[in-house]
């Protein structure tokens, strides 16, 4: 039993430090996944579909059910709180907490997941470009060795159907579902 005075904090301190040394050698491996296209319309009408509450969940992956903000979490600043509940492949319910890092309508959105013992960060950009924009997702995760070999390709596969469907609802003139 850990107690609350010098010897307890001292090993709550021992155990982080254990815990992130097995970290590192079963999460090795840094991840990253990124896909970009040009779109044939303004940043701010792409901003507008991919930034709506429950749009990027339905686009991504059939998986995820719904994506929304925290009820009184600030919407223009680092302090945003997303929620995605996704069903798992067993079939399960699942829930992801994410912070919104950074955001600048309507260029850029930077998003840190919290729930995982892993971190992954997530980046959507979009810059001006000849006849419209270029949008640009990333994914950054330190993840187990081997990992990128078994099952990267299928990530990038996703990421790549992602962004070119949110080209062909953009270039289609849809928007965010009201």
């Amino acid at each position: 039993m850990q107690g609350t005075g010098f010897l307890g904090r001292l090993e709550q301190r021992w155990s982080r430090r254990q815990d992130e040394r097995r970290d590192d050698e079963l999460f090795g491996e840094l991840f990253e996944a990124q896909s970009e296209v040009h779109i044939r319309a303004t940043g701010q009408a792409v901003w507008d579909l991919v930034e709506a509450d429950g749009v990027e969940a339905l686009l991504l992956e059939g998986h995820r059910v719904k994506l929304f903000t925290v009820p009184g979490t600030a919407v223009d600043g680092h302090d945003r709180t997303l929620f995605v509940f996704r069903t798992t492949d067993q079939g399960q319910l699942a829930v992801l907490e994410s912070d919104v890092l950074t955001q600048l309508p309507p260029s850029l959105s930077v998003r840190r997941s919290r729930t995982e013992r892993v971190s992954t960060i997530e980046r959507h950009e979009l810059t001006d470009a000849a006849g419209g924009c270029r949008y640009v997702v990333r994914f950054e995760s330190k993840v187990p060795v081997g990992f990128t070999r078994k099952v990267g390709t299928k990530l990038q596969e996703a990421l790549d159907a992602y962004v070119t469907r949110v080209k062909v609802l953009v270039e289609a003139g849809g928007g965010a579902p009201g």
